[in-house]
């Protein structure tokens, strides 16, 4: 049977936030409303949105089972950054433009039944950028030599064949004159904010609020060489491709590599992908009928 391939990206829940039903002028040509602003946009407003979205990704499963195709299909939810000002992101700290957890750090929900055991939570690292090869695979597509995919197929760690991973990961943003850069490896995130240097560990502190530099410079120092090296090498291949190297305003670079640093085929792990990237820590599997519920969603469908 061919594969089919459907992408649904909600712009729910994205300023200018504007109620379902209650037709409206987005204010100041859609400019994004801050707190600070004479009648801004609510937390109510923010949650009729994501309610409008949720029921949108209801129809999408209820039509795979009026199709009967639930068995056969691979089911991907998730979005690109963490939540606008009128989200609640919490125990994570600070929100989208930033390459704090609560900035980059989003559900992730794989639904493929019998295939992924339902109801799990994987603590796998993953990426944005791992969900391309985790959509080749399963349909055995070929993929060009000189394709260079970056990620992981992720797919045999959530159905049980393989264990996890660790993985380094690349985050940078330059949004309004303000630039942050990151590199995580296992446990440890070294954050560059500024002329800052912050190092934190995200199994004992996922809110980010204990900055161990002063205590753990050794793994500062091992950390630093790793995003200087990413870094460079990003900016040769975005100056070689004519684009600026400093990235654009707001926008997120992601990197991922697994244990050996290699690439699904065993290529070599490129550091060029301009794209907001995400990350997601664990990777949960819901049982049938079940409902999503979340930031900015973005799903992807396979059908097999």
């Amino acid at each position: 049977m061919a594969s089919t391939f459907i992408e649904v990206s909600y712009n729910a829940a994205h300023w200018p936030w504007q109620r379902p039903d209650e037709p409206s002028r987005a204010r100041d040509n859609g400019r994004m409303l801050q707190p600070i602003d004479e009648d801004t946009a609510t937390r109510d407003d923010y949650v009729a949105v994501l309610e409008r979205a949720d029921q949108g990704v209801g129809r999408i499963l209820e039509t795979l089972d009026r199709l009967d195709r639930r068995e056969n299909t691979l089911v991907i939810f998730t979005n690109d950054n963490g939540g606008e000002w009128l989200s609640r992101n919490a125990p994570l700290f600070h929100r989208k433009k930033t390459v704090w957890e609560g900035g980059i750090r989003v559900p992730a929900i794989f639904r493929w039944p019998g295939r992924i055991p339902a109801g799990q939570i994987s603590s796998q690292v993953g990426i944005v950028i791992d969900l391309t090869a985790s959509i080749l695979a399963p349909t055995n597509s070929p993929v060009p030599a000189d394709a260079r995919l970056e990620g992981l197929n992720l797919l045999p760690i959530l159905e049980g064949r393989s264990p996890a991973v660790e993985r380094t990961l690349f985050f940078r943003v330059n949004a309004f004159g303000h630039q942050q850069r990151v590199v995580r490896q296992g446990e440890w995130k070294l954050m560059l904010d500024g002329q800052d240097t912050m190092l934190f560990n995200l199994t004992r502190d996922i809110g980010e609020r204990e900055d161990l530099a002063q205590r753990r410079p050794d793994v500062a120092r091992r950390l630093r060489p790793l995003l200087a090296a990413w870094e460079a090498e990003v900016n040769q291949e975005a100056e070689a491709a004519g684009l600026s190297p400093a990235g654009g305003r707001g926008r997120g670079q992601g990197r991922g590599r697994g244990a050996a640093g290699q690439a699904p085929g065993g290529g070599r792990s490129p550091a060029r992908l301009e794209v907001d990237s995400a990350p997601f820590r664990a990777a949960s599997v819901v049982p049938d009928h079940a409902r999503f519920r979340g930031r900015r969603s973005c799903p992807g469908v396979l059908c097999s």
